[in-house]
């Protein structure tokens, strides 16, 4: 019998298309802005199809890839050998414990915060998990007018503005150091979807169609164009936060 708890965790893989792994472009462009902190000890939280934990393991001594996806944790087990999968919650009571309190260099949050009630609560565990001050990377999907059934098949519980995201972040106690808006075409991209094509799968092939075009052709001119959008518009927001170090830093 299935307990409440492995149906939550079953749903992880079902509010992803199966097109992901193949958007390279479009993970270069993320792992070009996250690379930097990365080194020691990192945490990645929702590592998913694993098309940035392998990168992220390239340069860090060692990973926790902590996801609530079974299957996920379960294919990662066969990577390299300075990758820890683990199946855990992030809003979860355990987490810190599991995890370990002031244990972690750096932490890697993509498109996780949305799918949490307790976005606070996540927040505050993933700055406990962290060292004085060690970064975040957290990347989240934008404004509130975007919301709609593109979203509730995603599994998102909520879009993010500027100032909804500082205002959580500024409760967590994390130092904010960019905090930007991202791809400004992909976001008309899903506004052309959530308004007019609303489809009922993320991995139709028309959607799995739509990114892997948006990866070869588009996404080249979104981030040219990035620059001149990031404080307006963009399909997402990515900050790089830092918790507060000791005094004697």
């Amino acid at each position: 019998m299935v307990s409440p708890q492995d149906m939550a965790f079953s749903a992880g893989k079902e509010t992803m298309s199966s097109a992901l792994p193949d958007a390279e472009n479009y993970h270069r462009w993320i792992l070009d802005l996250l690379l930097p902190i990365v080194h020691g000890t990192v945490l990645e939280i929702g590592f998913g199809y694993g098309q940035y934990t392998r990168e992220i393991a390239k340069q860090a001594d060692n990973v926790i890839a902590v996801d609530i996806e079974a299957t996920f944790v379960e294919e990662a087990r066969s990577w390299t050998s300075n990758i820890h999968p683990l199946r855990e919650d992030v809003a979860g009571n355990s987490f810190v414990e599991r995890i370990g309190s002031d244990s972690c260099d750096a932490a890697v949050c993509l498109n996780v915060l949305e799918h949490i009630e307790n976005d606070l609560y996540a927040l505050q565990n993933i700055y406990q998990c962290l060292k004085p001050g060690g970064y975040l990377f957290l990347l989240v999907p934008a404004h509130h007018s975007l919301y709609g059934p593109m979203d509730k098949l995603a599994g998102h519980v909520r879009r993010y503005n500027r100032s909804s995201l500082q205002n959580l972040l500024v409760k967590t106690d994390f130092i904010i150091h960019k905090l930007s808006y991202f791809n400004p075409i992909g976001g008309l991209g899903w506004w052309l979807n959530t308004k007019f094509l609303r489809p009922d799968n993320l991995s139709t092939p028309m959607i799995n169609k739509q990114i892997l075009f948006f990866d070869r052709y588009v996404q080249p001119v979104s981030r040219l164009l990035n620059p001149v959008t990031r404080r307006l518009f963009g399909q997402s927001i990515w900050a790089l936060v830092q918790r507060l170090p000791n005094r004697t830093q």
